[in-house]
């Protein structure tokens, strides 16, 4: 399974090595699923067996499609692990221009490969209150086309985050600490694990 990490400063791991990618490793090397991770970058991933990723810090979704993605599909992944939005929501007026950015990404990403399953992160919480309305709203209407997407057949999920990692496992900046990007690297597993089970089973 060739597993791409994609997105923003998340992807990227500020504030801990490796991110939720290293902790993520762990989980996928002792399962015993064959993985690897790709990207185009190593940067921030001290120690790691799976160093490469696609993130770039403070990306927007636009940056992501129009200057990242055709590199990153050039290396064939399979599942794709996509954190991507806050960025967008601080420039933004409204969250649903974001989302709408979001799904432009996602069917792009399977213009050039249909069966490519794309993982997508709810956006983390935001301690400022007019900021974290946006989040929200970005989140309620994401779930609305991810369950839009994969009832047409797409091969899209949802990773539930916000509600997992509280702002009090924030650091001062709203970057996750160590122990969110744990927690982080548990929902990824989680999907990803079923993924891998669905598809032995077909097989079967």
């Amino acid at each position: 399974m060739r597993i791409l990490p994609f997105g923003d400063s998340v992807v990227l791991g500020e504030g801990a090595s490796g991110g939720f990618r290293a902790p993520l490793e762990e989980l996928l090397l002792a399962s015993k699923i064959d993985f690897e991770f790709v990207g185009s970058r190593s940067e921030n991933s001290y120690e790691m067996k799976n160093p490469h990723h696609e993130g770039w810090a403070r990306a927007t979704l636009p940056y992501l499609r129009e200057d990242r993605l055709d590199e990153a599909m050039d290396l064939t992944p399979d599942v794709i692990l996509l954190y991507c939005g806050a960025e967008d929501l601080r420039t933004l007026p409204d969250a649903g221009i974001a989302v709408a950015r979001l799904d432009k990404l996602a069917k792009t990403i399977w213009q050039k490969s249909p069966k490519c399953t794309i993982l997508i992160s709810q956006l983390l919480q935001d301690r400022g209150y007019e900021a974290e309305h946006k989040v929200k709203k970005f989140n309620t209407l994401l779930g609305e086309l991810t369950e839009n997407l994969a009832g047409s057949g797409r091969p899209i999920r949802r990773i539930k985050m916000h509600a997992k990692v509280k702002t009090e496992s924030l650091n001062e900046n709203g970057m996750p600490t160590e122990s969110a990007y744990i927690t982080m690297a548990s929902a990824w597993f989680q999907s990803i694990e079923d993924i891998h089970r669905r598809s032995i089973e077909m097989t079967v």
